[in-house]
């Protein structure tokens, strides 16, 4: 069976950004982690690090290529073992149109429990003139959070 190796082995600015948020300065190891091509789409998930605290996983980094209105734009998911969403990240957004979803107190309403889901315009805000990129982000996440589910962490 064929696998995906994360394409960027090393973690940029980003990446760094997005764990230093949530982990501050503990302690923190990461590894680039193979992805099963028949569970991950592999057209939007491009790289995936398992994040280590002393001895067991804590998160999982993985990045994302959504399309939006007219380009596709690159974000950075921060999940942890049992599925909630801990921090969302657009990294890359190569538009003018629709930059609003690149807003960090936007992007901050992303995180979420486990067991819920998102509802755009319920339980997420919706966004003026970003409408088809914010829809696409929440989208893939959903269908990311599946996967996992899928897999089950401990193949992982």
């Amino acid at each position: 069976m064929a696998c995906l190796l994360a394409n960027a082995q090393e973690l940029n600015r980003h990446h760094k950004s997005i764990l230093k948020d949530e982990f501050g300065k503990s302690e923190i190891i990461t590894q680039p982690v193979n992805l099963d091509p028949a569970i991950f789409d592999v057209k939007k998930v491009s790289g995936c690090w398992e994040i280590y605290g002393t001895d067991k996983p804590v998160a999982y980094l993985f990045q994302l290529e959504t399309k939006g209105r007219i380009h596709t734009f690159t974000s950075l998911v921060l999940l942890s073992p049992d599925g909630a969403v801990l921090g969302v990240r657009v990294t890359d957004y190569p538009s003018t149109y629709g930059v609003q979803i690149t807003n960090k107190r936007w992007l901050s309403k992303l995180q979420i429990d486990a067991e819920k889901t998102y509802d755009y315009g319920k339980n997420i805000d919706a966004i003026s003139g970003a409408t088809i990129s914010a829809k696409g982000l929440i989208k893939d996440i959903e269908l990311l959070r599946k996967s996992v589910q899928q897999m089950g962490w401990e193949i992982l």
